[in-house]
């Protein structure tokens, strides 16, 4: 019993969800325990699904923002030529631009994070679920 849950806790992130279902299944009894299983699959599927159109969204945008950015570059080479106070304005918002495509990033790895988190989660329920299946059969 040991060497099987010893390599989940330590690999949990090589084990795929229908894996870890799998686990749920084996060490879960009652309709009570299917439900709740039920109920943490559901909201790991949904924050998956939202993650990834978060995700989506997100380079969609650093794509246009590097599009305006590049427009942006162009434009004060071109300016550079008319005068000071143009191509201080360019700079301006080419710097805010380039703030921009940064705060982004950081923020898709903040929802990466976020699925090795629920990751985390599941083998957590799991352990504890399996925890409480022992703890039954050895008192009563």
């Amino acid at each position: 019993m040991h060497t099987f849950l010893f390599p989940l806790f330590m690999n949990f992130e090589e084990y795929t969800l229908e894996e870890l279902k799998g686990v749920l299944a084996n060490f879960t009894e009652g309709s009570d325990q299917d439900y709740k299983e039920d109920i943490i699959l559901n909201e790991i599927n949904n924050s998956k699904s939202t993650i990834k159109k978060e995700i989506n969204s997100n380079k969609n945008i650093i794509n246009l923002l590097k599009e305006l950015s590049m427009k942006i570059e162009n434009m004060k080479k071109e300016n550079e030529k008319m005068g000071l106070e143009e191509c201080s304005k360019c700079i301006k918002l080419l710097s805010k631009i380039q703030n921009d495509i940064h705060l982004i990033k950081s923020k898709e790895l903040k929802i990466q994070k976020k699925t090795k988190g629920v990751k985390m989660a599941l083998v957590i329920s799991t352990l504890l679920y399996v925890f409480n299946y022992l703890l039954k059969k050895m008192y009563l």
